[in-house]
């Protein structure tokens, strides 16, 4: 009995010395650790009038890509061109070739011509779009055909993309290595 007592006097002891010692050398505090990072966002405007397009009319379709948030960033771009014409049960999808030739001619800026590099689909811009800067990328489009009418419509649609403009984003995002020299970007498949 008297080493029950014992042992449970020692065991009290351990266990009263443990928790103190914790309490002792264990310290909790929470702290708000607030940070801000800076915003990245785009703006693209189009500008297309409808109206009806006969063949060779040249038509203004302007879009421009703007940077209006506060950080520098890397931005691809794809685009989306098809003829439809709407019935009962939806868009019936058309051809955009004629005799193997495209039914609409898009005349691209410079910018776009000499300032994008097209992989797997994707134009990337090879220069960093800082904040307030803007890339305009089509002017126009023209009908080449009047093989359709005007109950056939047609749509070019545009893809944006941006990434904060570091080595890494682009990698791990997009799978595709970018170099940032200054304002200049250059683009390998990974």
């Amino acid at each position: 009995m008297k080493k029950r007592i014992i042992i449970i006097a020692l065991l009290v002891i351990f266990i009263t010395t443990s928790a103190v010692s914790y309490a002792f050398f264990h310290d909790e505090e929470s702290v708000n650790n607030e940070f801000n990072t800076a915003d990245y966002k785009i703006e693209a405007k189009e500008f297309f009038p409808i109206t009806e397009w006969e063949k060779d009319t040249v038509l203004e379709k302007i879009v421009t890509i703007s940077n209006v948030g506060e950080a520098n960033v890397l931005l691809r771009i794809s685009y989306n061109e098809i003829w439809y014409k709407e019935n009962e049960n939806g868009k019936k999808i058309l051809n955009n070739l004629v005799n193997g030739t495209s039914i609409v001619e898009k005349k691209w800026t410079d910018e776009f011509l000499n300032d994008f590099k097209l992989i797997n689909g994707w134009y990337y811009y090879t220069k960093v779009l800082s904040p307030n800067d803007e890339v305009t990328i089509l002017e126009s489009v023209k009908k080449l055909t009047d093989d359709y009418s005007d109950q056939e419509k047609y749509e070019l649609d545009f893809h944006y993309e941006v990434l904060q403009a570091h080595k890494d984003s682009s990698i791990e995002v997009w799978n595709i290595e970018s170099k940032i020299t200054d304002d200049e970007v250059e683009w390998a498949e990974k």
